[in-house]
C-alpha cells in the first residue's frame, strides 16, 4: 500500500485522463505470451546424487525454451 501511494504521489496527474484499473493478474494473463521464466533447482536421485537444472519456460504457452541438467555445475555451464 505505501508502495502504491508513493508511485501515485510522482505520477503527473493529467486532466480527464482516467487511472488505469487493471489488476495485477490481467495484466499477466495479457502480457504472458512475452513473459520468459527462468527457474534454477536441484533434485536429488534416488542414489541420492545431486542433479542441477536449469530451465526456461515461455509463460504464455508454457513452451520449455531451453533446459540444461549437470551433476557438476559451473561458471560456464549457468552461461
Amino acid at each position: 500500500m505505501a508502495r502504491q501511494a508513493s508511485i501515485r504521489k510522482y505520477m503527473v496527474k493529467v486532466k480527464g485522463l482516467r487511472r488505469a484499473t487493471q489488476s495485477w493478474r490481467t495484466f499477466l494473463g495479457n502480457q504472458a505470451h512475452s513473459i520468459w521464466t527462468c527457474d534454477f533447482c536441484v533434485q536429488h536421485t534416488v542414489k541420492f546424487t545431486a542433479l542441477y537444472i536449469f530451465i526456461i519456460m515461455e509463460l504464455g504457452s508454457r513452451k520449455v525454451i531451453h533446459i540444461n541438467v549437470t551433476q557438476h555445475p559451473t561458471q560456464d555451464w549457468v552461461r
